[in-house]
């Protein structure tokens, strides 16, 4: 197994200590086609980590078992979302961010070169070079920012904050899996 499969498998068998429908409501692995509208969209492939997770599954059908950093308690309102979702979430992103839309209607390899020079990592507004992977049913996302190593990132859509809160994917889900364990916290099943 990769460290990514391992990491989710450790998040996996903690939700489903926890919430009894988890198991019923894993996904088969994203269809390839969706996985290559979704890398056309973005103009670059998934990370390696998200795009593993991605043949795990396609989503998971049961939300609130990712933490959310902006909340005091660290409550638990993410899920992942399938892959072609998280691409419709991408493109209405760009379309509201008026720095991002600037370029969008540019051809994808022509976007994915100009957000390389124009949009650092610290934007507060959407920015081109982040891949959302779970929302929270609310319009926050988590992202893997595809300029900083693939860190992990969450956006909230109100506030246009960003906070980064992983290096990388399966430290992520280690990080929560962990977390769950020690009674930290606990996922909140919102389907």
């Amino acid at each position: 197994m990769s460290r990514l499969a391992d990491a989710w498998n450790a998040l996996e068998q903690e939700v489903l200590k926890r919430i009894s429908e988890a198991k019923a409501a894993s996904t088969p692995p994203a269809p390839r086609a969706d996985i290559t509208l979704a890398e056309g969209i973005y103009g670059r492939s998934y990370p390696i980590e998200l795009k593993e997770l991605y043949h795990i599954h396609n989503g998971y059908n049961v939300s609130g078992y990712l933490p959310s950093r902006f909340s005091a308690s660290r409550a638990c309102e993410f899920g992942v979302m399938p892959a072609k979702e998280a691409a419709e979430i991408w493109q209405l992103y760009m379309e509201q961010s008026p720095s991002a839309r600037a370029i969008f209607w540019l051809p994808s390899v022509v976007r994915t070169i100009l957000s390389e020079f124009f949009y650092p990592a610290s934007e507060q507004l959407w920015n081109p070079k982040w891949i959302p992977f779970a929302e929270n049913g609310a319009g926050d996302v988590l992202f893997v920012d595809t300029s900083r190593r693939n860190r992990v990132g969450e956006y909230s859509h109100e506030t246009r904050e960003t906070r980064f809160v992983a290096r990388s994917l399966s430290k992520y889900f280690l990080d929560t899996a962990e977390k769950m364990a020690k009674g930290k916290i606990q996922p909140f099943n919102v389907s």
